[in-house]
């Protein structure tokens, strides 16, 4: 998971104002510790 976030995040590096977000991406059945330690990595990436 934090891979692809990573890979993500880089990816939108080219776009001015890119904003990560799982948006409509999260089903019900998601487990919210998944989408803790999501939300955790994608605040600790180095902008």
């Amino acid at each position: 998971m934090t891979a692809r976030a990573a890979s993500i995040i880089e990816e939108g590096r080219a776009a001015k104002g890119h904003i990560f977000n799982p948006g409509h991406g999260v089903i019900p059945s998601t487990d919210p510790g998944q989408l803790k330690a999501l939300t955790e990595f994608v605040q600790a990436y180095p902008i």
